[in-house]
Parts: C-alpha cells; sequence; structure tokens
C-alpha cells in the first residue's frame, strides 16, 4: 500500500500553517478551512458549513466529473449522500503546496481516501461498485476568500487516481484515522 498521511498527521501540517502565516486575510481562510475540512473528517455537517455564507461558490472539475452548488443546502445535500453511502466526507492529503493571492488561496496535494468503486468513476478498469478502494489522486482546490478572509466556497479541480487499490471494509475506519 502507498504511504499517505492520517487526518491527525494532514490537521497537524494545517496548524502548524497557520501558526506561521502572518498575513491576517490568509490566516483567516486557513482558519475556516481547517475548521470545515475537520468537520468534514468527522461527520459534522453543522460544523462543516457554519464557515461559509449561505449564497456560496462550490465547483468541481475534472475526472471526476463536473458539479456545481450555489447554496450551502445544496452542498450540505453532497455530504449528507457521502455520510449515507458509510463514507468520511473529507480525505486526508500530501505533498501539499499552498499559494495566497488576491482572490483566495490555491492548495495543490496529493489527495487520498476511501470510496466504494461506484465513486470512482475516472478509474480506467472496471471496478465492483460495492467495492472499498483506497484512492490516490492528484488534486488543486481553491478557496474563493471574501475581503475579510472567510470562505466563500471551494473550487476543486481533480486528475486521474494515480492510485486505486481493493481495501478490506474492516479497514475502513482505521485507515486514515478516522475520530
Amino acid at each position: 500500500m502507498a504511504t499517505f498521511s492520517t487526518f491527525h498527521e494532514t490537521r497537524s501540517r494545517l496548524e502548524k500553517l497557520i501558526a506561521a502565516t502572518e498575513t491576517p486575510r490568509w490566516r483567516r481562510g486557513l482558519e475556516g478551512f481547517l475548521q470545515h475540512w475537520w468537520a468534514e473528517v468527522i461527520g459534522d455537517l453543522d460544523a462543516a458549513m457554519t464557515v461559509f455564507p449561505a449564497e456560496v461558490v462550490f465547483r468541481t472539475y475534472g475526472s471526476m466529473g463536473t458539479s456545481s452548488e450555489s447554496t450551502v443546502e445544496q452542498r450540505r445535500e453532497v455530504y449528507q449522500a457521502i455520510l449515507d453511502a458509510g463514507m468520511c466526507a473529507g480525505g486526508s492529503w500530501d505533498n501539499e503546496q499552498f499559494l495566497f493571492g488576491d482572490s483566495g488561496i490555491l492548495m495543490e496535494a496529493t489527495w487520498s481516501f476511501v470510496h466504494y468503486g461506484a465513486l470512482i468513476p475516472d478509474h480506467p478498469e472496471p471496478l465492483d461498485p460495492a467495492g472499498l478502494y483506497f484512492v490516490q489522486r492528484p488534486l488543486c482546490l481553491l478557496l474563493p476568500l471574501t475581503e475579510d478572509g472567510h470562505l466563500k466556497g471551494e473550487i476543486l479541480y481533480t486528475a486521474h487516481p494515480s492510485l486505486v487499490e481493493p481495501l478490506d471494509p474492516a479497514r475502513k475506519d482505521d485507515l486514515l484515522g478516522v475520530v
């Protein structure tokens, strides 16, 4: 199996980046990102969505398909469907690099997560739709910010998986260090 960070290792790196970020707007954006992402990890949709205004920009582009939600409630439905399927709404990441600019924060990373084969539409080989898989894929995540640094949404760009490995269902919850 590939090497990857647990949720706690990913969180620790993000907390260190926040502590080292001197620009208040970007620090606030990273703090909101941490709150949102960690709430995804633990399945707390109320906490995940409180960092956003009612009107948001959620977009997904790339090999996983395209989606677009413009309200918190629409995005909440997406997350709820993932949770209802028994999956974690967040993933860990590695090799992350951040770029800070006028419009927000951009993160490039390798994303690691566990999904059913039915939720991996871009794998070149047929997968068992009900089978569990450990997946890694390159991603770019744009976090648009308000003038004062609050999150306005997420724009996710994904590439084809760099790794898809069958996973024993008994390992699903402990693989990434789910809390």
